[in-house]
């Protein structure tokens, strides 16, 4: 595996002609907080007992335009394309469709293949959780919604053009072209 600085990164990722990223990240699990065991009360703050994390890994789709993107899936399933993306809610892009900024933060932009399973493991202070904390973290963990313009244009939930963020200093390790990659 080949240690990068993220500037580095950005450069491998502009020059890219792969549409496949497999990321494995890690950062901290969302979760609810009211009732959590996980999380106690403070005044009207919730307070983190412990640290809870989440590592993925899975393969993404990479690059290119959301809009067009929503567009030929509704063109795939029978239906007209007239989705229209109102751009990025935060940030800005880096490189077009590829990488975001957003306070001094940046961000690998893919999207989640349909039929490829995301393999998920959970961490409580740096060790693997129990069977009984996995119950808690998934009854507190919020759901995905589904993405109601998408809808509104005829693309049904499982269908969904799945946008992801990752963040530069939550990857792990990044592959693609044949090489692995993790950051400095």
């Amino acid at each position: 595996m080949k240690t990068i600085s993220k500037n580095d990164l950005v450069k491998l990722l502009e020059s890219t002609t792969t549409e496949e990223l497999t990321i494995i990240s890690r950062s901290e699990a969302k979760m609810n907080k009211t009732n959590n065991p996980f999380y106690h009360k403070e005044g009207s703050s919730w307070v983190a007992d412990h640290l809870v994390e989440k590592e993925a890994e899975s393969t993404y789709d990479f690059g290119g335009s959301y809009e067009k993107r929503v567009n030929e899936a509704l063109v795939a399933d029978g239906s007209t394309a007239t989705f229209e993306s109102e751009g990025l809610k935060w940030g800005s892009w880096l490189v077009k469709g590829k990488v975001i900024e957003h306070n001094g933060k940046l961000y690998v932009r893919c999207y989640v293949k349909n039929g490829v399973a995301t393999r998920y493991s959970y961490f409580v202070d740096g060790r693997p959780a129990t069977d009984s904390e996995l119950e808690s973290i998934k009854e507190y963990s919020p759901e995905h919604k589904e993405s109601a313009k998408q809808s509104e244009a005829g693309l049904l939930v499982g269908k969904q053009i799945i946008p992801n963020n990752v963040d530069f200093d939550n990857i792990v390790s990044i592959s693609f072209d044949g090489e692995d990659y993790e950051i400095s």
